[in-house]
């Protein structure tokens, strides 16, 4: 077998703002080339920036930023199962990166000696997280919706995307003050309720450029933003109804927050990297520090490695 090689860098090295903010359009430009001829894969989070490449990577401007490096097909395998478990997650145990491996190796990966090494990890990780039980009580969605219902008043609650983090949200208002549920999208929002299966006929699904704004002067809402998918003009759309006086809080989940500066001081405002929310992901972890530790020498022992 071929020598491969990964490079890695997340939050337990680096700040996950810093990750998100800086450090993946930066790495993005410097193996765009790479990328293009097929020997460097790239799979980001908004914690983490993984690099597969079919050879070394002597570049300055890689070595100038804090990647480790590992050799070889079992040392990777060993990342990933880490990854994949949720050993080594912000919030422990969490199901989203499972989900995001996965979706990456089905739809995202093109070489095919990583697909298969992905696919025997994500069976050995499902296994792993079955095995040893280890699963989160809460994820970054109901995080969000514990603060920005214990911080605000409204009822009301516009969501914020399409996509699978956005679709997540609401199954998890089941036992919220939420009473009515919108849902903002550029995409068809026929579309988006049929995805929602079930919850789709109780939820009202607006494409962007035809909301009513009338549903949001009457009663106080809330907003959860759910997507990472923002180009300027629909971050304009956006910042208008975050500035509607019944706004009252809102709650962004999308790796960069873009609309601090354009919320006003009275209402509440906080995100993925804010300190109430780290303190709730702080809670959460502890009741499972001691999964944690079991599950990680568990894939130790079954791995081996070298890590340079």
């Amino acid at each position: 077998m071929d020598q491969i090689y990964w490079y890695f860098l997340d939050h337990l090295s680096c700040h996950p703002k810093t990750i998100a903010f800086d450090l993946q359009k930066q790495t993005r430009k410097i193996l765009e080339p790479f990328v293009l001829n097929g020997t460097v894969e790239i799979f980001c989070t908004c914690q983490r920036i993984e690099i597969f490449s079919t050879k070394t990577l002597e570049l300055k401007e890689l070595n100038d930023l804090p990647f480790r490096k590992i050799v070889g097909y079992e040392a990777i395998r060993k990342r990933m199962l880490k990854i994949s478990t949720g050993a080594i997650s912000q919030i422990l145990a969490e199901s989203n990166i499972f989900d995001q491996v996965e979706g990456f190796s089905k739809y995202h990966c093109q070489n095919s000696m990583l697909r298969t090494l992905l696919r025997e990890v994500l069976l050995e990780a499902r296994f792993i997280r079955k095995q040893f039980q280890f699963t989160s009580s809460k994820g970054y969605e109901d995080i969000s919706i514990s603060l920005i219902e214990r911080n605000t008043l409204g009822k009301n609650l516009l969501i914020i995307g399409s996509g699978m983090l956005a679709r997540g949200i609401y199954p998890r208002l089941k036992y919220t003050a939420f009473k009515d549920v919108f849902y903002l999208t550029r995409r068809n929002p026929n579309s988006l309720k049929k995805k929602l299966g079930e919850d789709g006929e109780n939820v009202t699904v607006w494409k962007v450029n035809s909301i009513d704004t009338n549903a949001f002067n009457s009663k106080p809402f809330s907003v959860i933003i759910a997507t990472c998918n923002i180009d300027i003009e629909y971050e304009n759309q956006i910042s208008s109804i975050l500035d509607f006086p019944k706004c009252k809080g809102i709650f962004d989940l999308s790796s960069k927050p873009l609309f601090q500066s354009k919320i006003l001081e009275k209402k509440y405002y906080s995100d993925m990297y804010s300190g109430d929310y780290l303190e709730e992901v702080r809670a959460i972890n502890t009741r499972l520090l001691h999964k944690q530790v079991e599950i990680n020498k568990h894939i130790d022992e079954i791995s081996h490695e070298f890590i340079l």
